[in-house]
């Protein structure tokens, strides 16, 4: 029996070759980027990790700008503590400088002493301080002296003042001298003194005018500006 013949057709043949051929090319490129798949792969492993990396450095530096205000909050507040503090402490200062003065203050006093009569006569008020000085109507001022002899009537009724704005610590003496043409008159002088304690009257004298210089009181200011008064008998 014959066998049929078989014929091959030509473009079956061109489709297997051009299949064959493409699956040869693709498996060649496939062969040849083979390597470059891990390389890309890592690099990109690498640039999250550097993504990564930037990240947490932008978070470390968002921190550390965070940490930076605080401390500059914190420096603030200190500065206004110790202005606040240096502010208390020139206050105190002064405090205690205005108690120093105060107490210097206290410790010193003023000083007047005053004579005053009604007769038509002429009285002199005489005052010698710790230093000897003697102030009357002749020597109403000393140099490097505040005291003086500020009220000064030739006749009567009179009154005599000497005031001292700030005492001399020391004694003082007070002295009355009436004077007259008839030299057996008398006159009935009061006396005062006044401090910062108060006024206190010095007593009655009834003195003849004949131009004696008689010592009436004498009295002691103290360093803590008390005044002591001792006087004189007739």
């Amino acid at each position: 029996m014959r066998r049929p013949e078989r014929g091959i057709e030509i473009f079956s043949m061109s489709v297997l070759d051009m299949f064959a051929s493409a699956l040869g090319a693709f498996i060649m490129c496939a062969i040849i980027l083979f390597p470059y798949y891990k390389e890309s792969k890592d690099f990109e492993k690498s640039i999250e990790k550097t993504r990564e990396a930037i990240r947490k450095s932008e978070k470390d530096l968002k921190a550390a700008k965070q940490r930076v205000k605080e401390d500059e909050d914190t420096d603030k507040q200190l500065q206004q503590q110790l202005r606040a503090a240096q502010t208390s402490t020139a206050a105190l200062d002064q405090c205690r400088a205005d108690a120093i003065a105060c107490r210097a203050s206290l410790d010193k006093t003023f000083l007047v002493v005053s004579a005053e009569w009604t007769e038509r006569t002429d009285v002199d008020l005489y005052v010698k301080d710790p230093a000897g000085k003697e102030y009357s109507f002749s020597n109403k001022t000393f140099p490097g002296s505040d005291a003086e002899m500020s009220l000064d009537m030739l006749d009567g009724p009179g009154v005599e003042i000497w005031q001292a704005p700030v005492a001399a610590v020391g004694p003082y003496e007070i002295f009355y001298q009436p004077r007259s043409s008839d030299k057996t008159t008398t006159v009935t002088i009061k006396g005062v003194i006044m401090d910062r304690s108060g006024r206190r009257e010095l007593p009655v004298r009834t003195m003849r005018c004949d131009n004696t210089k008689t010592k009436v009181a004498s009295l002691y200011v103290s360093p803590g500006g008390i005044v002591t008064l001792q006087t004189t008998g007739n």
